[in-house]
């Protein structure tokens, strides 16, 4: 993990990826009467209760959720454009109504459903992060895998050591290490093991995603092919879906960080963390501390770019330095909520405090609404 998550090289999120446009979630919160009734009226529709959804069908939903949203922000677009024309929009909103009704019912049943889960109480304890984002980490996120903040980050495709290698440079890393030109060449425990160091990738990991891609046969015993290591490299190392889910988390941080406290949930820690960062990287960049990662980039951006002109200066675009102070108060939230999390499911608090040996705090760094394995709040 890098030190207070200063890695300026860190992939940003593809463009296809990012929603047309950011909405931000209730900040206030549901009150538990208005669960409630949600609750029972999803029993009496459905005939069964969202607060028992499984993570997997969650999951799905927050997807769902998000795409519904985008496309109805997209035919709302669409709609401006033909309203300037003077051309009849009515099908239009007929279709946008359709969308907003459907959003505003499955918003519901991830409320049910967050509001039913102790670290989903929590999660919403927190300003500015509401049902959906708090039952798509749910979804996402197995406490029981995740045995470490760190495990979580790299997840959602936030640790800066991790790359997308693609066909073409999977194909040309394990050539480079499995010489033999057949596809179905047998590869060696050491070569699996060299071969995850040079991609970033645990050598057990590698090793069972590659077998799991052997058809079983009778009799026959399965072994790692090159042919299936080249494919299990060239995965996109992370979860896509859950990466936009940490973007949207710290855009609304930013977007909000004026708003230092809220009426229901108290102070927002995490903004004014996203402010104090980025103050302290601008400082820090305009005192030269970011030169030699400028340097290297200069040569990997056009020079017609206004990056390049940041970068040929010895400095990093405001967009790096935006991105690095939101990126770091994302890795904070995540860190709390694993912790949370961690002591609800296992009874006791994690081993370490993450966020001094990650993010170089010198002192810990409570979670917010969290005393002694309860939540404490008046939201």
């Amino acid at each position: 993990m890098s030190s207070e998550g200063e890695n300026p090289d860190f992939d940003q999120i593809p463009d296809e990826l990012l929603p047309n446009e950011f909405v931000v979630e209730n900040s206030e919160g549901w009150e538990l009467a208005i669960i409630n009734k949600m609750k029972r009226d999803a029993i009496e529709k459905i005939g069964f209760d969202p607060a028992n959804m499984s993570r997997d069908e969650t999951r799905h939903l927050v997807s769902s959720f998000y795409a519904i949203q985008d496309q109805r922000i997209a035919v709302a677009g669409r709609a401006r454009g033909l309203t300037k024309n003077g051309t009849p929009t009515a099908m239009l909103d007929f279709a946008m109504g359709g969308f907003l009704n459907t959003e505003e019912n499955i918003k519901k049943l991830l409320a049910v459903y967050s509001a039913h889960q102790p670290i989903g109480q929590w999660a919403e304890s927190v300003p500015f992060i509401g049902p959906i984002i708090s039952s798509g980490l749910i979804g996402h996120i197995d406490i029981e895998k995740a045995h470490t903040a760190g495990a979580i980050w790299r997840f959602g495709g936030y640790d800066p050591t991790m790359s997308w290698l693609g066909k073409a440079k999977a194909t040309e890393l394990v050539n480079e290490v499995i010489t033999a030109r057949s596809g179905n060449t047998e590869a060696t425990h050491e070569q699996i093991v060299e071969i995850a160091t040079k991609a970033n990738l645990k050598a057990e990991n590698l090793n069972r995603m590659a077998l799991s891609l052997v058809e079983p046969k009778e009799g026959v015993v399965p072994v790692v092919t090159k042919a299936n290591l080249i494919k299990v490299a060239s995965r996109r190392p992370w979860n896509a879906d859950l990466k936009v889910i940490y973007w949207k988390i710290g855009e609304s941080f930013k977007i909000n960080s004026k708003r230092l406290t809220t009426k229901a949930k108290g102070p927002d820690i995490y903004g004014k963390m996203y402010v104090d960062k980025k103050l302290a990287y601008i400082q820090k960049n305009e005192s030269g501390g970011f030169r030699e990662t400028a340097e290297k980039r200069a040569s990997e951006v056009g020079r017609s770019t206004d990056a390049y002109a940041a970068y040929s200066q010895g400095m990093l675009p405001p967009g790096h330095l935006d991105a690095m102070a939101r990126r770091y108060a994302v890795k904070m939230f995540l860190s709390h909520w694993h912790h949370v999390y961690y002591e609800m499911h296992h009874g006791t608090p994690p081993p370490k405090p993450f966020v001094i040996e990650h993010l170089g705090h010198k002192e810990y760094v409570k979670p917010p609404h969290w005393v002694d394995g309860t939540i404490i709040c008046n939201c």
